[in-house]
């Protein structure tokens, strides 16, 4: 059988410390550095390499070191599929999914109290230094032409002028069922088709997307909302429907929201829409593109802000991260990451009431 190296393969290098054993046993406690080749595919798990395991992912052959490899899954047939991914990207998605972690303190909204979040910013200045100047020029400053003010009114500039990032929601007033569909159909719903060929529809959508693949799905994960089960589902556009993946009690929904994000601040969420990427269908177009990828995550963003302006619309809090784990998520949700993994998530449900907010607004006086 004909041998390649599997897609999505990563190695890399492992820094560590180990005891040296014969300085110990002369009774001193001396640490050497140690360095170690890892071998890790899209499910997270690592393999130790040896000499002989690098000169077989270099060279496969018939012997026991290559068989080890190809029953490892490190080696495939070379028939078999690869998802189409361009090695670099693929070293980039899988290197920086995340498990199981709680963000960090940096990531974590200040306090309501403005004077306390003040004092924080201040210690991270302390820290760290000045920060990069808030407004940047490039170019001859001395010959930039003076634009007209552009300011327009209209409901459109009304929206982009009150969409701000929320983080508390009103745990006393569910979003309703109906918002719910209205916030979906305008953010990742399918608005017309087109037949291109005899297998290739085209979607419209309320948002641009890379080659017009439209390969961003939609996971609702349902915690309060009105006449809406709790639980994780699938938004099929097809049919502007809610299949459900995983139902759940609203704790246990709840609890979910954080294991996601690992930020506990989002636990009253009404709604953590879960957006993955369909790397096999934008990959179809764009196979081993090394931009493919990155535009996966402008598309993704693409939709966050329309679910901003929509929920902004609505009378609706929202907020979007990419500090959410991945591959925790991609298990959950029964995906092979090789064909599809998450990417960003977006929550929203009603504000907090003012007294009741958990984050730190810079532009509310109060």
């Amino acid at each position: 059988m004909a041998l390649r190296r599997a897609a999505g393969l990563v190695l890399r290098i492992r820094d560590g410390h180990a005891l040296d054993v014969r300085a110990l046993l002369r009774g001193a406690l001396v640490r050497e550095r140690t360095a170690t080749l890892v071998a890790s595919l899209p499910g997270g798990v690592e393999h130790e390499l040896t000499v002989d395991d690098i000169r077989a992912l270099l060279e496969p052959s018939d012997d026991d070191t290559t068989r080890r490899l190809a029953s490892l899954g490190l080696l495939v047939d070379r028939e078999s599929a690869d998802g189409g991914w361009h090695p670099d990207a693929a070293h980039f998605h899988f290197a920086t999914r995340w498990r199981g972690v709680a963000a960090a303190g940096a990531l974590e909204p200040g306090p309501s109290d403005r004077d306390a979040a003040v004092a924080g910013l201040r210690a991270l200045r302390a820290a760290l230094g000045p920060p990069p100047p808030h407004f940047h020029r490039a170019g001859d400053a001395d010959d930039a032409l003076a634009l007209p003010d552009g300011r327009r009114d209209g409901e459109l500039y009304r929206l982009l002028r009150a969409r701000e990032t929320r983080r508390s929601f009103d745990r006393t007033r569910p979003t309703t069922r109906d918002e719910l569909a209205t916030v979906l159909r305008y953010t990742v719903g399918c608005h017309g088709t087109a037949r291109l060929l005899d297998d290739l529809v085209v979607l419209k959508k309320t948002v641009p997307s890379s080659g017009g693949m439209h390969a961003i799905e939609a996971y609702p994960l349902v915690a309060h909302v009105e006449g809406v089960a709790p639980g994780l589902y699938h938004y099929d556009v097809e049919r502007h429907a809610l299949a459900p993946v995983e139902l759940l009690d609203a704790a246990a929904a709840e609890a979910l929201v954080v294991e996601a994000t690992g930020q506990r601040y989002l636990r009253s969420a009404h709604v953590l829409v879960v957006l993955t990427a369909r790397f096999e269908r934008s990959f179809w177009r764009y196979r081993r593109h090394p931009k493919a990828y990155a535009a996966l995550l402008m598309d993704a963003a693409h939709v966050s802000q329309t679910l901003y302006l929509v929920c902004t619309e609505l009378g609706l809090a929202a907020v979007a991260t990419a500090a959410i784990n991945n591959g925790d998520l991609d298990h959950r949700l029964g995906l092979d990451p090789l064909r599809e993994g998450t990417v960003l998530a977006c929550a929203f449900g009603y504000p907090a009431p003012a007294e009741l907010r958990q984050d730190f607004d810079p532009f509310d006086p109060g």
